[in-house]
């Protein structure tokens, strides 16, 4: 029995469930109020120095390793590891 498999419905289904758990979990009333909350990030992020939002930017939204970012940035290693920390502690 050769029959194609329809992925597509199986898919679909994994999808909705997997966004209806999202919305049953606490964390979803926190980005719920996209206005507010966007804004504040937005305003401690761009309170940021520089090089800790260059370094944030690369590491956690591009995802490039740390090494990487260093090399890009002319830093060492362990310069871009304490920028990075910097700038996630002021955005917690």
């Amino acid at each position: 029995m050769d029959r194609p498999v329809a992925w597509d419905r199986w898919l679909t289904r994994v999808a909705i469930n997997a966004c209806r758990d999202r919305q049953r979990k606490a964390w979803w009333c926190f980005w719920h109020d996209p206005l507010e909350t966007r804004g504040h990030i937005w305003r401690v992020f761009r309170q940021l120095h520089q090089r800790q939002r260059e370094v944030f930017v690369l590491r956690h939204l591009e995802g490039w390793p740390t090494q990487d970012v260093a090399e890009a940035l002319s830093l060492s290693t362990g310069s871009a590891k304490r920028h990075l920390f910097r700038a996630v502690a002021r955005l917690r």
